[in-house]
């Protein structure tokens, strides 16, 4: 995009840090719940589904310390429609890492919960994004070990298959489907620039 001109360096940064503040704020949010006892559930569950918006109606208020560096990216305010949408959507496809785990478990480690796996799953994300490390490689790992293990109370050659399973279908598999993506956008667009040639 930078090369092409398409955005300005600026502008797409600005626009990565809004995206990745909400999408960190989602992933905090559902691990909450996840983490919180019934009796107050309830009360996070409500506190999830506001913050994200409050994130962003603050934002505005406080334009002096963060709306200035994100005005220009949109006509539209940081609370509006879009970004909404975008920590709402995030919550839900948070979900998806948790529910491949808890299927795959269920073939391998039948003793664990969904509500342990949803856990693992998210711990790992969150922890694994926080290493720095490149795709969170060994700390996501640990930790679904860990949250797995604290369920059946020791380590299995299942549960090891279980994150192998786990790591290949939700970060690995997505390296060829980027390059086959990568590989259709650009014939995609070779051809219209050879078309286009006098």
């Amino acid at each position: 995009a930078f090369k092409n001109g398409i955005a300005p360096f600026r502008s797409a940064a600005a626009a990565e840090a809004v995206l990745f503040t909400l999408d960190f704020s989602a992933l905090v949010a559902m691990l909450a719940t996840l983490l919180t006892p019934w009796p107050w559930r309830g009360g996070i569950i409500l506190g999830a589904l506001i913050g994200g918006p409050a994130l962003l109606w603050l934002g505005d208020r406080f334009h002096a310390l963060v709306a200035r560096h994100f005005r220009h990216l949109t006509d539209e305010p940081l609370f509006s429609r879009y970004y909404v949408s975008v920590y709402y959507t995030r919550m839900v496809c948070w979900m998806t890492p948790a529910t491949v785990l808890f299927l795959i478990a269920r073939m391998t480690v039948p003793e664990i919960t969904w509500h342990t796996a949803a856990i693992s799953a998210l711990g790992a994300s969150l922890f694994g994004g926080a290493s720095s490390l490149p795709g969170g490689l060994g700390v996501n790992e640990a930790v679904l070990a860990a949250g797995m293990g604290h369920e059946v109370h020791a380590f299995s050659a299942q549960q090891g298959i279980t994150i192998l399973g786990h790591r290949v279908l939700t970060f690995w598999l997505m390296f060829p489907i980027g390059w086959l993506a990568l590989w259709d956008y650009r014939r995609a667009t070779g051809s219209k620039r050879e078309v286009s040639r006098p």
